[in-house]
């Protein structure tokens, strides 16, 4: 299993600036103590403009194209893609159709986990994608949202064993604004730890 993680850049209205830093240190800290990703081959972190950031996936996804990939994003979101520098202008929004043509080539198994604003839409970028996959997407296509606890309940769930819930009571109600999960919710076995967690 490869693992990639993502980093978008805050937006000038952010009050937290470190806060898509802090959940991508958390994540990579989580994988490395929880989940048995002690190798530094094992991951791959991303962050800068689109264009750099669309290059380097193509590199990876091409270099991997068989394996098993985990691929976290960590930043702000537009309709139709991730927000790299924290905003959408034109040219610093990576699309999800970019992204479709990057994950074509790639005809292994991919867990996508997507924690920006409007992360179902990401489901765009799956079409066409080679083999097995499984979206985690923080909110709906059409929401925007980024609560705390997203990745620290998936990492829950997979540390017990168990496939994420996006109707899980630590989420309240948020009925129209759920996390979405779609594909084939069975790849979640691979991320899940070698040996039994105590929870």
């Amino acid at each position: 299993m490869h693992v990639i993680v993502v980093v978008g850049k805050p937006s000038n209205e952010d009050s937290r600036k470190d806060r898509f830093e802090i959940a991508a240190t958390n994540t990579i800290l989580n994988l490395r103590i929880d989940f048995d990703m002690a190798r530094k081959d094992d991951l791959s972190y991303v962050w800068g403009p689109a264009s750099r950031v669309q290059k380097r996936l193509e590199a990876i996804f091409l270099e991997k194209r068989d394996e098993d990939i985990c691929l976290f994003y960590f930043g702000h979101g537009a309709e139709y893609g991730w927000a790299m520098l924290g905003d959408r202008r034109p040219g610093s929004v990576l699309a999800y159709e970019d992204l479709r043509l990057t994950l074509a080539q790639h005809s292994g198994n991919l867990l996508f986990i997507n924690a920006p604003c409007y992360a179902g839409a990401a489901s765009d970028a799956l079409e066409g994608h080679g083999g097995a996959h499984c979206l985690i997407a923080l909110v709906p296509r059409d929401k925007c949202g980024y609560p705390e606890n997203f990745i620290h309940s998936i990492f829950g769930s997979w540390r017990a064993r168990r496939f994420f819930n996006p109707r899980d009571p630590c989420f309240g109600n948020v009925e129209d604004n759920a996390p979405v999960v779609e594909g084939d919710i069975e790849l979640q076995q691979l991320m899940f730890p070698k040996k039994e967690a105590f929870v």
